[in-house]
């Protein structure tokens, strides 16, 4: 329970510091901003732990931005909700599946004293909580708290990015997740 209560107040954190901190409305300088919506797809490799071995996974997500700003004149940064799912299969135990809730924040890099391509980078965490689904396990079904993921998307169009994140699930009385995923994320700009 005191997981739980630790990653709720982690992501209210996260999600309203930079409201906190005074913020200032942003001028686009980072690659994502108040409305956009972003869908993914991402391949991933990783692993349960002891006794369930090494999976591979498809990962599909999408990501809302619900506000941008510009930290200290200085640092852009975009908050949003997330939702990510997970179908993989694991050749020692079979069908694996899990989806999670997230809120996410978002550092980008353009118009800074930076090479272009660090301008076209978006950094970005994501931290909720979710389910999981591992039909050889003791226990098949289960909670995940917290449900992390952290990466960098490389946005070599406007709209279309390549990215590589790692990803942390913990199971809270069921089997965790850990491994990294390599994918393309598709921006929607609203206008």
């Amino acid at each position: 329970m005191r997981k739980a209560i630790s990653a709720i107040l982690a992501v209210i954190i996260i999600t309203f510091l930079p409201a906190a901190l005074g913020a200032q409305a942003s001028e686009r300088d980072g690659q994502l901003h108040k409305g956009d919506l972003s869908f993914e797809l991402g391949v991933g490799f990783g692993a349960h732990g002891p006794g369930f071995g090494y999976g591979i996974a498809v990962l599909p997500g999408v990501d809302w931005i619900l506000a941008d700003w510009k930290l200290a004149d200085v640092l852009p940064l975009a908050v949003g909700i997330a939702a990510k799912g997970c179908a993989e299969y694991i050749p020692a135990t079979g069908l694996g599946l899990g989806a999670d809730a997230l809120a996410s924040v978002h550092l980008g890099f353009i118009g800074r004293d930076a090479a272009e391509f660090l301008q076209n980078l978006d950094v970005y965490v994501a931290l909720g909580a979710g389910v999981v689904f591992l039909g050889e396990a003791k226990v098949p079904f289960g909670m995940v708290i917290p449900a992390i993921y952290a990466g960098a998307a490389w946005y070599f169009e406007e709209n279309l990015a390549v990215y590589l994140e790692g990803v942390y699930r913990n199971g809270l009385k069921a089997v965790g997740y850990g491994g990294a995923v390599i994918g393309f994320r598709l921006k929607s700009t609203p206008g």
